[in-house]
């Protein structure tokens, strides 16, 4: 993970912030963990060690949120 993917990361965080929702990180390899650990960015993103298609059969139905 280079500055691109950095920057990348944090608009995602302002914007899922300014609209009240969360950043998920899924199954990141151990490179990509410890640069979001580093710059303490794991304080703002969930990090999860499933797959992002398991994070998405997770995810309450938009019917039930509202």
């Amino acid at each position: 993970m280079d500055s691109s993917g950095l920057a990348l990361l944090v608009r995602c965080v302002k914007s899922c912030n300014d609209n009240q929702g969360q950043v998920v990180v899924a199954r990141p390899n151990e490179i990509v963990r410890k640069v979001i650990e580093i710059v303490a960015l794991d304080q703002f993103v969930t990090i999860v060690d499933i797959s992002a298609e398991q994070v998405i059969q997770d995810m309450p139905a938009v019917d039930d949120v509202l």
